[in-house]
């Protein structure tokens, strides 16, 4: 079960995984924790994380513990459309002209060979 009343030293919105008995688990990875903090907001009590699988040493700790999450959305929720998810700006400068680029390329090898 997610939790936010959990002091992480190192991150402030740092989700906690905990078992219904209060044992921690781990950390929900940062990447999801903004959307998954703004479901457990809004519907507390009704998002559930289940541990799928348990990897052995060597794997590293941050992979130990493969979790499966359900969770209510809220009504035209969209998941990773925060601005955290979206391209930096150089990325996104360069990812526009990828299809160009690609044309441009597409165009100096007509028959796909080098």
């Amino acid at each position: 079960m997610p939790n936010a009343r959990y002091a992480n030293p190192f991150d402030s919105r740092a989700l906690v995984l905990r078992t219904e008995d209060l044992h921690q688990v781990g950390y929900c990875p940062r990447y999801l924790a903004q959307d998954l903090f703004n479901l457990v907001a809004h519907f507390p009590g009704r998002v559930k994380a289940t541990v799928e699988r348990v990897n052995p040493p060597p794997t590293p700790l941050q992979f130990r513990v493969l979790c499966n999450l359900t969770a209510p959305w809220l009504e035209g929720f969209k998941p990773f459309s925060s601005p955290s998810y979206q391209p930096l700006g150089e990325v996104s400068a360069a990812l526009g002209q990828l299809p160009q680029l690609l044309s441009e390329q597409q165009m100096g090898n007509g028959d796909g060979a080098e």
